[in-house]
């Protein structure tokens, strides 16, 4: 089973965009306290939950976003960079 929980705060406005053909997405990174240590998490949530939490989350709101974590892999100038995000199908705040 692929599901992650994670709290912590935005670093910046949840940013609201839409797909070629139309379907609004919102992304935003998360910072995690990791036992003394912040890791920073890419996150991305679908559709007209994107757009309700676009109007509400901001830089700084503490959240606990629920999830599956997805990795892909794109080539940029030559080199292949992998990246990870969390899909969220639930944020709390």
């Amino acid at each position: 089973m692929n599901l992650g929980t994670f709290s912590g705060n935005l670093t910046g406005d949840l940013v609201l965009k839409y797909t070629a053909n139309g379907k609004p997405y919102a992304t935003a990174v998360l910072a995690v306290n990791n036992a003394g240590e912040t890791d920073f998490l890419p996150v991305k949530v679908w559709g007209n939950y994107a757009e309700t939490l676009a109007g509400i989350l901001r830089k700084g709101s503490k959240i606990l976003a629920t999830g599956r974590i997805e990795n892909s892999q794109f080539e940029k100038n030559g080199t292949k960079v992998n990246y990870t995000e969390l899909v969220a199908e639930n944020i709390e705040f």
